[in-house]
């Protein structure tokens, strides 16, 4: 196994405009500091100054840095420099060294991730730039879980509004948390400007055919959604009403977003390589093989696996 020789140690402390880095030679003696933007040419110029500082020879330089992702490690690795993260937390008791104070103060912070990475590097992890198509699965999973947790949130409000006025059509929602696409369309129909047309028999009929709901009847859900609100103070039905009729159309927008992401996933595995050059099957073809394994899981899986070079 190659020994690293490092002679440039660099502490990158990010801001999210504005990042600083520090460089330190093998003994600890401090060479030089600076601040970049967040920007292409902020990015390509740092690292240029990097590269120049060590003659070109990029296997000279090594990172330490908090955040073990984003463009900035990824320019660094696409450049051929060695980049270390370590948790916040294990620098946190390294700052100590240095510093009584918990005042934020960003280019000492750069300091101490330079001179910590010279120490300490065990207490770092190497990072890798993975594969693109494990790069594309990790952004889909982020997005889908954004997704979800708004989901959940917009459900979660709508409930807090019909527990104000109408719990009783809460009878009609799925017990768990998430509203579904079924129960927002029947509250479309129900807090639709003219109900006299939106709560027709047909209209209702028309959702449950759609969904295939057969857990509730029909003549059930037209009993639920005929009867009165509870008494409240004047106004607060009106308004109440705006409310959840935005809220459902943010969820409705929202669990069609979900759908998608949920087809982006299904699209990406079937499009994924499931064997390798040699003719054999990969780790992601092994671990979709193995019973009860569904997309997601294997998904997140595959995206957070330490070792994702094999895959």
């Amino acid at each position: 196994m190659q020994q690293d020789n490092f002679q440039f140690f660099v502490g990158i402390d990010l801001g999210r405009w504005l990042h600083v880095a520090s460089v330190l030679d093998s003994n600890g003696e401090f060479l030089a500091e600076r601040g970049f933007a967040h920007s292409h040419e902020g990015l390509a110029e740092t690292v240029d100054w990097l590269l120049n500082m060590a003659q070109q020879d990029a296997s000279l330089i090594a990172v330490g840095i908090e955040v073990p992702h984003g463009p900035v490690v990824e320019t660094l690795l696409q450049r051929g420099i060695a980049v270390f993260a370590i948790n916040p937390k294990k620098l946190d008791r390294f700052r100590d060294r240095y510093a009584v104070s918990g005042a934020k103060d960003d280019p000492r912070d750069a300091f101490v991730l330079a001179d910590t990475l010279r120490t300490d590097r065990p207490r770092f992890q190497r990072l890798r730039l993975p594969p693109p198509e494990i790069i594309a699965l990790r952004e889909l999973l982020s997005a889908r879980d954004q997704l979800i947790k708004h989901h959940v949130t917009l459900s979660s409000q709508i409930r807090d509004l019909l527990v104000r006025c109408w719990p009783h059509l809460l009878t009609l929602a799925p017990r768990n948390r998430a509203l579904d696409s079924f129960f927002c369309e029947l509250l479309e129909l129900f807090f639709h400007p003219d109900r006299s047309v939106s709560l027709q028999p047909q209209s209702i009929q028309a959702v449950l055919k759609k969904h295939y709901i057969r857990r509730v009847k029909l003549e059930k859900i037209i009993d639920m959604l005929h009867k009165p609100p509870l008494r409240v103070a004047p106004g607060t039905i009106a308004a109440t009403s705006i409310h959840i009729r935005l809220l459902v159309q943010q969820l409705l927008l929202v669990w069609r977003q979900r759908r998608d992401s949920d087809q982006y996933l299904e699209r990406w595995f079937k499009q994924s390589q499931l064997t390798s050059e040699l003719k054999k099957p990969t780790d992601a073809a092994i671990l979709a093989s193995l019973p009860g394994v569904g997309s997601f899981v294997l998904a997140s899986v595959l995206a957070h696996a330490h070792d994702a070079i094999r895959l």
